[in-house]
């Protein structure tokens, strides 16, 4: 809280920042003989005047309570600016640049729906904090470094889901394409079958015109060998 950070600086870069100022310094201050500790405190004095830090701190967690009892300078020696939680419609634009050029396997209007369900997710979340706070006295926040990682979150979430659900699709379409293929191979075979019958009942009847010829052949044999036995 002092603006003087020690052991920032070694001894010879010292040297040379007030080498630097002593011209300076007694332009603005002619009165003051340029010591050295006259000097580093002019340097440590403009530095407070000019050089501006701006820390964000998140209330979420024990990180902000820890670092305020470690550094009570943030506190005491800084202007603080609290900020609200983002309006319902800035939650929205937020949404809208993180989600609208990102690829999603929908229809535009359901995208639109998911853009503007994120906004209104999130505001309900706020809405429940407060309403926390007033029951039980306990604070907790969502601030837009959670609805950013939310988002984030959505986006990596919906990856998965969308690779898994297209690789069990590729799957089912390899499926029905074999079980298509076998479909025509049945038909095919049974178009076969019904060929293979019809040959089948004519080679069946010539069969049996060939067997009665064969029988009568043999009957009439018969009959001549029962002659020539006689004789």
């Amino acid at each position: 809280a002092s603006g003087e950070v020690s052991g920032m600086f070694q001894r010879d870069e010292i040297d040379e920042i007030l080498g630097e100022l002593g011209p300076i310094m007694k332009k603005i201050l002619p009165k003051h003989p340029p010591t050295n500790e006259n000097l580093y405190e002019f340097f440590i004095n403009r530095v407070k005047q000019n050089l501006h830090v701006v820390l964000c701190f998140s209330p979420v967690g024990e990180k902000f309570r820890t670092r305020s009892l470690k550094f009570p300078g943030l506190f005491s020696g800084c202007t603080m600016d609290w900020f609200m939680r983002w309006p319902k419609e800035a939650l929205v634009e937020v949404s809208n640049h993180f989600l609208s050029t990102y690829a999603m396997d929908t229809p535009d209007d359901v995208k639109l729906s998911i853009i503007e369900s994120m906004a209104v997710i999130q505001d309900g979340v706020a809405e429940t904090c407060v309403e926390y706070f007033n029951r039980f006295r306990r604070q907790t926040h969502v601030t837009p470094k959670s609805y950013l990682s939310y988002l984030a979150e959505f986006k990596g979430f919906y990856s998965v889901k969308y690779a898994e659900i297209k690789m069990l699709a590729s799957r089912m379409e390899t499926g029905l394409a074999k079980l298509l293929e076998a479909s025509q191979s049945v038909a095919e075979l049974s178009e076969e079958l019904v060929v293979k019958e019809k040959d089948l009942e004519v080679a069946s009847k010539e069969a049996d015109v060939v067997l009665q010829e064969v029988t009568v052949s043999a009957t009439a044999a018969e009959k001549v060998k029962a002659s020539v036995q006689k004789v």
